[in-house]
């Protein structure tokens, strides 16, 4: 049986319970949510904290300020305008659980020559997402993927089951898991690895994972 608690909230940003962050009391409403008996695991990182996590409804609740911690978002209080800010750079973060020691803003712009490939980096300017040219196949970096299909009532992760052995490959193993159901939503995703760091490919994406919450 679930614990029920009660709990007060002013105002909560994509589904998740902001704590730790000054409060604006307009008004003061009063939410029933439960103790949920799943866990979370946010770029293969499970989530720990001293609060539980909680769920109503469908949604799912966990402190924002730890989200944004293990998602490598920055997260700070206006107090100015009375707001939370958060500042999703997505270049910066790390889904590949440390697999890959380089930044990943350092190679925009660069072409690289790797087995006969020539590997050519660029940056979409509205976006800012990462992409990678290779035999005049074009590639999306798995963080941009990631983050373009994040919801506030599923959590999902890229996943695949052997590891990473080498600088630079072409895969198909990549899957989709959608977390709190535990099914996997799309398998043998086509993808390009390089020093660690996964790339979709683009036209994949578009065809089969960027509208999957539709």
């Amino acid at each position: 049986m679930l614990n029920k608690i009660k709990i007060f909230i002013c105002g909560f940003i994509s589904c998740i319970i902001i704590f730790n962050i000054p409060a604006v009391m307009a008004a003061v409403e009063e939410y029933t949510l439960q103790r949920a008996d799943f866990s979370i695991v946010i770029n293969g990182e499970e989530y720990e904290g001293e609060l539980p996590i909680l769920e109503m409804e469908g949604n799912t609740y966990i402190p924002l300020r730890k989200f944004c911690n293990i998602s490598g978002m920055n997260i700070n209080w206006n107090e100015e305008i009375k707001k939370v800010e958060i500042n999703s750079n997505i270049n910066n973060i790390n889904i590949n659980n440390g697999l890959s020691n380089i930044d990943p803003s350092e190679l925009i712009g660069k072409e690289i020559s790797i087995n006969d490939k020539k590997l050519i980096f660029t940056e979409d300017e509205e976006t800012k997402a990462l992409y990678l040219e290779v035999d005049d196949t074009k590639y999306v970096q798995e963080a941009f993927v990631f983050q373009s299909i994040a919801t506030s009532d599923k959590v999902y992760r890229f996943k695949r089951d052997e590891s990473i052995t080498k600088k630079f490959q072409f895969r198909d193993d990549l899957y989709l898991h959608e977390i709190i159901n535990d099914k996997i939503i799309i398998e043998k995703i086509p993808t390009v690895i390089y020093e660690g760091m996964d790339f979709i490919d683009y036209n994949f994406y578009i065809n089969n994972i960027q509208n999957i919450n539709e």
